[in-house]
């Protein structure tokens, strides 16, 4: 994963200066937003424990005690759980699908990539 950091971090900063340095370039854009997509399906994947395609309360716990300690925050409680999900369920079914968790590991990536 540090290594995953740096090179996103090499891509952050050709695209803030363009690859001839005249500003933002549009196509290693495209490849950073592309990459945390991949790597956000990635994690949704991973946390989604029974494969049902979707994060539930249940599942949504560990994922965030991850997040958590990444960010050097303390674990969420029960109730932040369910108020982080239900602030993330935008159609109120109880579960997160990755179209609901995309904005959200979007927002953690990036204060990851401020941390770094």
């Amino acid at each position: 994963m540090v290594a995953y950091k740096r090179v996103l971090l090499k891509l952050s900063g050709e695209a803030l200066s363009g690859k001839e340095g005249h500003g933002i370039d549009p196509d290693v854009v495209g490849a950073i937003c592309d990459k945390v997509k991949e790597v956000a399906k990635e994690v949704f994947d991973l946390f989604d424990s029974d494969k049902s395609g979707f994060i539930d309360k249940k599942e949504l716990k560990p994922l965030l005690d991850k997040i958590s300690k990444q960010l050097g925050l303390p674990s969420p409680d029960d109730k932040d759980i369910e108020d982080g999900l239900k602030q993330l369920d935008m159609n109120k079914d109880g579960k997160l699908q990755f179209n609901e968790f995309l904005p959200f590991y979007q927002q953690v990536y990036e204060q990851l990539m401020a941390k770094a």
